[in-house]
């Protein structure tokens, strides 16, 4: 509800967030999960390359770091 998130927010966040991870982006999709409490965002990344060591601890830290930076509107 009321939700102001853009395109290009969740556009710079996944690219910020591979950049800050080393992971080269093939591609990437988001989609609001209203499924869960609280309600949140999936992103489903697309590697270039197979990743063999990955932090997902890490990686959700540099997406919700990144989204804020991007968009004030959701801090």
């Amino acid at each position: 509800m009321a939700e102001k998130t853009t395109e290009k927010a969740l556009q710079v966040t996944v690219e910020r967030s591979c950049q800050e991870m080393g992971i080269d982006l093939e591609d990437f999709s988001v989609y609001p999960n209203t499924d869960v409490m609280s309600n949140r965002y999936d992103f489903l990344i697309e590697p270039m390359h197979e990743i063999t060591k990955f932090d997902m601890a890490a990686l959700k830290e540099s997406i919700y770091k990144n989204l804020c930076e991007a968009n004030v509107r959701i801090v």
